[in-house]
């Protein structure tokens, strides 16, 4: 490594050679003893035993304690320091802060001591470390120079036996050959000069040597003195002028006293005018005067709104279909012709053309039947056909037409019921109440409706209740699976109370096993004259409607695919109208107190009955349409001045499928 040469007044950089350089290179070479030296030039090695004479393949001997001496030196150690080796020291330097000098030559006296330590007189000062390298500043080049006239092992005859004998023979060696890199006479007696385990970049033969310093009092401000950098985190050197040593700086002085008041400045500039004041309060109101003649008598007010329209009647029965008219006589069969010569073969005939095959019939490719949304008209016994409706094949057995992928369906639950509709024999399964239902055989195409319960009407000229949600489908059940139905009940109506602010109750959700769910119609608004706000109907399968007032009401939204929104309620003057619930068929009229659709279903017995309709609203004029019959899903009625609401009507489940 490099190092550092004091000197009065700086610091001179030279060259070294470290021990790790110096083990590195020594590695491998080899004895003194096993080393075979001066062989002539051109030598030849044979097969023979040789004698060496006294005094022959002597040298400068390298020897242990030499090799032990240089392993006790620092890796990087040389005869003088760098400036990292000094920053390395961190000599803690928040000790110096505030000092004066004395303390850096007490500093200096105590490291200089550390360095020196206890090392030999000869050996105790760099200049005398420097003198026992032979003043060699170019050290480590004279040993490589030294060490290249030597030989590598690879080129050395080693381990020479005992008693060898040498001949007076002609040797060839190859290149580079028996050469080494000489350690002299002058470097052994260098290295003899260098303590033992030396190591000039210990802090504390630092400190030893900085110790043995002799103290000086004629110090200037050009002479150096070791600083710590702290923003830098270095030491380095600078002059007594360029340190500027100096203390901490001392306290604050008291303050001094107060100055005598000067002299009042001059008058400031007239400020702006203010602004105006405020008007004064104003006079009191004069006498009335007299009253004037009486107006003309006005034109006659508009007719009022025309009632609700009433609800429409359900539909009657279908009448049973008239017995088949008897068969005709079949006429006498004529007399059987001879049987003609047998024609050449024809063209493939089109199957679909007409005609009677009577033997077999055998189709490579695929075999398509018509297509229909329903059954064909003058169907003959053994027609088949398939309804796009249904998404099933039909056959017609005579009598009518009977599904032919279905027909194996077994299914239990509920009160069955079997019927004709439109030529086709169905069996129905319909739940009142909750149940279980089992399909044992078949699976497919079961045609279902799934009603909730509706919701309760208002209270106080409120909008009627909105109907349960209604699920019309067809779908397939899993073989032996029992399928629990929950039948949702209808919500109660709003009691009448002195508040006045009650709305419906929403009816219950109606569940076919984890398949569907409809969802209970919304509860009707009310009017809420206690300036409550507003009070909508509620949400639900379908909407309630909202209650006759005058800020607003409007009517609950329904769920998509299953029911429609309530109408809007409003109150101008004396007149309140609380508006209609919504029905599966259609929303809630706003602004009326009619309320939505029902919707039309037969797979109950065959004929339609009407589902989930919405519930009256009422008005100055009347309550609304009143309870919700059983197992429709019908929405309550809205109560009028103090009546209840009406409750809404419990939901159903109807099941049926092609027997």
């Amino acid at each position: 490594m490099g190092g550092y040469i004091g000197g009065n007044g700086g610091v001179t950089q030279v060259d070294g050679y470290s021990k790790t350089e110096v083990d590195s290179k020594v590695s491998d070479k080899v004895e003194d003893s096993q080393v075979l030296t001066d062989v002539p030039a051109n030598a030849v090695f044979t097969d023979t035993t040789y004698s060496i004479q006294d005094g022959e393949l002597s040298q400068n001997n390298f020897t242990d304690a030499d090799h032990s001496k240089l392993d006790g030196i620092e890796t990087g150690a040389t005869a003088d320091q760098t400036k990292s080796d000094i920053d390395a020291l961190n000599v803690d330097a928040d000790t110096l802060d505030g000092q004066h000098g004395s303390y850096y030559t007490t500093y200096a006296d105590t490291a200089v001591s550390n360095l020196v330590d206890s090392s030999p007189a000869a050996l105790n000062t760099l200049n005398e470390l420097a003198a026992a390298l032979g003043d060699d500043a170019n050290f480590s080049t004279t040993m490589t120079n030294s060490l290249a006239g030597k030989v590598d092992d690879s080129q050395v005859l080693t381990n020479v036996p005992s008693g060898a004998v040498f001949t007076d023979t002609t040797y060839t060696v190859g290149d580079g050959g028996l050469t080494q890199k000489n350690f002299t006479t002058t470097l052994k007696t260098k290295l003899d000069g260098i303590e033992t385990s030396a190591d000039v970049t210990d802090v504390t033969n630092v400190k030893a040597a900085l110790t043995a310093l002799s103290t000086g009092t004629d110090a200037v401000g050009g002479d150096f003195i070791p600083v710590y950098d702290a923003s830098a985190g270095t030491w380095e050197k600078q002059t007594i002028t360029n340190a500027a040593l100096q203390g901490p700086t001392g306290a604050t002085g008291p303050a001094g006293a107060d100055g005598a008041i000067g002299a009042d400045g001059a008058d400031g500039a007239t400020g702006a005018q203010g602004a105006t004041g405020p008007q004064g309060p104003i006079g009191n109101t004069g006498p009335q005067g007299a009253t004037g003649p009486q107006g003309a008598t006005g034109a006659a007010g508009a007719d009022g709104d025309d009632g609700a329209t009433g609800l429409q009647g359900a539909t009657g029965p279908q009448g049973s279909t008239g017995p088949q008219g008897p068969q005709g006589a079949t006429g006498s069969t004529g007399a059987t012709g001879a049987t003609g010569p047998q024609g050449a073969t024809g063209p493939s005939g089109n199957p679909f053309g007409g005609g009677t095959f009577t033997g077999d019939v055998t189709f490579n490719a695929k075999l398509r039947v018509p297509n229909a949304s329903t059954n064909p008209s003058s169907p003959s016994k053994g027609h088949i056909y398939f309804n796009t409706t249904s998404n099933n094949m039909k056959v017609y057995d005579g009598v009518g037409w009977s599904s032919m992928s279905d027909a194996s369906n077994v299914a239990t639950g509920g009160t069955t019921n079997t019927y004709t509709s439109s030529g086709t024999t169905y069996k129905s399964h319909t739940f009142t109440s909750s149940g279980t239902f089992n399909v044992q055989s078949g699976g497919n195409n079961f045609d279902i409706i799934v009603i909730a319960g509706g919701g309760g009407g208002g209270t106080h000229f409120a909008g009627g209740g909105g109907a349960g949600g209604m699920i019309v489908t067809t779908t397939n059940f899993a073989l032996n699976t029992n399928y629990s139905i929950t039948i949702g009940g209808g919500g109660n109506g709003a009691v009448s109370s002195s508040n006045q602010s009650q709305n419906g109750f929403n009816g219950a959700n109606t569940t076919v096993g984890n398949l569907f769910t409809a969802i209970g119609g919304g509860g009707g608004g009310n009017r809420s004259d206690n300036n409550n706000g507003p009070n909508n109907g509620d949400s639900g399968g379908s909407g309630g409607g909202g209650g006759g007032n005058d800020q607003g009401s409007v009517g609950g939204n329904g769920t998509s695919g299953q029911g429609n929104r309530g109408g809007d309620g409003y109150k101008a003057g004396a007149s309140s109208f609380g508006a209609g619930g919504g029905g599966r068929g259609s929303a809630g009229t706003n602004y009326n107190t009619a309320g939505g659709a029902g919707l039309a279903n037969n797979y109950r017995t065959g004929s339609n009955v009407t589902y989930a309709q919405g519930g009256g609203g009422a008005s100055q004029y009347g309550a609304g349409s009143g309870n919700g019959a059983a197992n429709t899903g019908f929405g309550g009625g809205g109560g009028q001045s103090s009546t209840n609401g009406s409750a809404g009507g419990s939901g159903i489940v109807v099941i049926r499928y092609v027997v």
